[in-house]
């Protein structure tokens, strides 16, 4: 009998455009969650939550042991914000801050940072946000 590995990695990324421009519109949110999405299916990361407000994105999803999170943010924030470009020509300087969060998450946390994501809107609204989940690591960056 062959043995295999077993791995459950989940990472939690958050990140902006650049300067913290509100500049994610629902058609471009639509876009954006379509796009990673495909990105997530084709770089086979299991994608489990996404969401945001006007200014940021959240993604949780679980990855394969041999992917790293600056090659997870590569494959995926580029893509996205192309993609933007493209489609939303008055918006054709769309592009994300350079860094961005991630955060290792435990699988027994999954569903809580799943909800978390999913309700954005809601959470920023009521500031009900936890401000360790909202960390973009990019406050130098809007120079």
């Amino acid at each position: 009998m062959r043995r295999r590995s077993h791995a459950e990695i989940y990472f939690h990324f958050v990140w902006t455009p650049k300067l913290h421009k509100k500049i994610i519109t629902p058609a471009i949110e639509k876009l954006l969650h379509q796009i990673i999405s495909e990105k997530c299916k084709e770089c086979r990361y299991r994608m489990i939550a996404i969401g945001g407000i006007e200014d940021h994105v959240h993604l949780l999803l679980r990855t394969n042991v041999t992917d790293a999170p600056c090659v997870i943010a590569k494959n995926v924030k580029g893509p996205s914000s192309r993609g933007i470009a493209l489609q939303f020509p008055d918006t054709k300087d769309f592009e994300w801050q350079r860094g961005y969060g991630v955060f290792s998450v435990s699988p027994h946390d999954v569903e809580m940072i799943s909800r978390y994501i999913r309700n954005q809107k809601t959470h920023h609204k009521a500031m009900t946000i936890i401000d360790e989940l909202e960390d973009t690591g990019d406050e130098n960056e809007d120079e």
